[in-house]
């Protein structure tokens, strides 16, 4: 099936999204910190692939809080075009890789580089703006 053939047969909001574990309303203080005005959001799967640490006795390399500063500044750029202009916009991110592609534990020391996407969504009641992060996907521009 083609990308134009696909229907949408259910959506959800951003904060449902959040209630139900599908995406992740990770340190919104380090986001105010790092000079976010809005919820910085990111779905599960760049959250897995960007933030996440869980390597076994690894503690000392990395941290979560640490990894989300990293992508915070690395999208800011993009995070304010999509903001002004509402379309999503690709940007690089270099990390250690927490897991490999088969979900083992990886034992890279050696950072590699990762594209994500981020853009604005409505937000709540109150139709607030929020940064959503997510995986690279086709059609998004650079």
């Amino acid at each position: 099936m083609s990308e134009t053939d696909q229907t949408t047969t259910h959506t959800e909001t951003i904060e449902q999204a959040v209630e139900a574990g599908r995406a992740v309303h990770f340190n919104p203080a380090t986001a105010l910190e790092c000079g976010y005005h809005t919820r910085v959001i990111l779905t599960v799967a760049a959250y897995r692939e960007a933030v996440e640490w869980t390597r076994p006795g690894d503690d000392w390399m990395q941290d979560m809080d640490g990894r989300f500063w990293d992508l915070l500044n690395m999208a800011r750029r993009a995070a304010q075009a999509a903001v002004e202009d509402g379309r999503p916009h690709r940007f690089r991110l270099m990390r250690v890789p927490n897991r490999t592609p088969s979900g083992a534990f990886s034992t890279s020391e050696t950072p590699g580089l990762i594209e994500l996407v981020v853009e604005a969504q409505s937000f709540g009641r109150d139709g607030s703006t929020c940064v959503l992060v997510s995986t690279s996907r086709p059609g998004v521009e650079a």
